[in-house]
C-alpha cells in the first residue's frame, strides 16, 4: 500500500493496485514514513473502506481529535457487536460510534450526563441492540474504569440499528421518536399494553419500522398489488385497527407533513389487529 496521505502517527490515507483510497489504522504505522512511502499489511490493524467523501472527510476530522484509544475502543465494540448480533454493520458506524463513545466519556468525567428520552422504547424496538448496548458498556468500564449510565447502552444501540445495513436509513433516531408516538396511538386507541412477549408483537414492531423508513423515504409498500376487497373487508372486520390507522395517518400528516397509501393502511391495521389481540 502506498501512502497518499500522513494523517498523524497511526493513521494514514493509502491506495493499491486498484488505485482506491483507503484509511488504515496501526500503531506507528507512520513513525518514520513519509507520502509516496510503503506500508505493509501486518502493520495495518484496521482498514476503513468509506466510498462516500463525506464520510471520510468526517473520519479524517475524528481521527484528528479523538484519542486513539477511543477509536480503538470502538472498533473492539463494532467487532463484538457484528459477533455477538451476527449483523452486516457499515463501516459508517466507526465516525458516528467513536465520537459519540468520547464525547460520552468526556461529558461523564465533568459530571454532565444525558438522559435518553427514548431508552424505554429502545429497549422495546430493538432489545437486541440494546443488551449488546450493556454489553458496551461493560467494555468501556474495563478500559477506562467508569462505568457510564444505561442511557448511554440506548443511544449505542440507535448507532449499531443505524449501521445495519438491512435497514439504510441514516436517522433511526427520527425513526424511533415516530416509532414511538405511532405505538402510544394505538395504546390509547385500544387502552391496554401489548403483550411484548408475543410473536405478533415482533412482528408489528418489524412491519411498524419498514414503515415509518419507507413513508419518511417517500417509497411505497413494494408488494403485491392492493385487493380493493382486501382493503374494504379490513375497514370492516377490523374497525378499531382502522380506526387506529387513520389517528396515525393524521398524525403523520399533521406533525411530520407525510401522507401514507391505502395499501400501507391495509397491511397496517392487519399487524395493529393481530398485535392487539394476540390471543386470538
Amino acid at each position: 500500500m502506498e501512502i497518499v496521505k500522513i494523517l498523524n502517527n497511526n493513521f494514514a490515507i493509502v491506495k493499491e493496485n486498484d488505485d482506491k483510497e483507503k484509511i488504515i489504522m496501526g500503531k506507528g504505522v507512520c513513525f518514520g514514513k513519509k507520502v509516496g512511502g510503503k506500508v505493509e499489511d501486518h502493520e495495518v490493524d484496521k482498514i476503513f473502506y468509506l466510498q462516500d467523501k463525506i464520510q471520510v472527510a468526517r473520519l479524517e476530522e475524528l481521527i484528528m481529535k479523538l484519542p486513539l484509544e477511543h477509536i480503538r475502543l470502538a472498533e473492539r465494540i463494532i467487532n463484538e457487536a457484528r459477533l455477538e448480533l451476527g449483523k452486516k454493520i457499515s463501516d459508517v458506524i466507526y465516525i458516528s460510534l467513536a465520537d459519540h463513545i468520547s464525547f460520552s466519556i468526556k461529558r461523564f468525567k465533568e459530571g454532565f450526563n444525558i438522559r435518553n428520552s427514548l431508552l424505554w422504547d429502545i429497549q422495546r424496538f430493538y432489545p437486541e441492540e440494546y443488551k449488546f448496548g450493556l454489553t458496551a458498556l461493560d467494555l468501556i468500564e474495563e478500559e477506562f474504569a467508569i462505568r457510564l449510565p444505561d442511557d448511554e447502552a440506548g443511544f449505542i444501540a440507535l448507532h449499531i440499528v443505524n449501521a445495519d445495513q438491512k435497514y439504510e436509513d441514516d436517522n433511526m433516531y427520527r425513526v424511533t421518536q415516530i416509532m414511538k408516538e405511532l405505538t402510544n396511538i394505538v395504546i390509547y386507541t385500544y387502552k391496554k399494553y401489548f403483550d411484548v412477549t408475543s410473536l405478533s408483537y415482533h412482528r408489528f414492531i418489524t412491519h411498524l419500522r419498514f414503515f415509518v423508513q419507507r413513508t419518511l423515504a417517500n417509497k411505497e409498500y413494494t408488494g403485491e398489488c392492493l385487493d380493493n376487497d382486501l382493503f374494504t373487508m379490513v375497514k370492516e372486520k377490523y374497525a378499531m385497527a382502522y380506526g387506529c390507522v387513520m389517528k396515525i395517518e393524521e398524525y403523520l400528516k399533521t406533525e411530520c407533513d407525510l401522507l401514507i397509501t391505502d395499501e400501507e393502511k391495509t397491511y397496517l391495521s392487519i399487524h395493529i389487529e393481530r398485535a392487539m389481540n394476540s390471543d386470538k
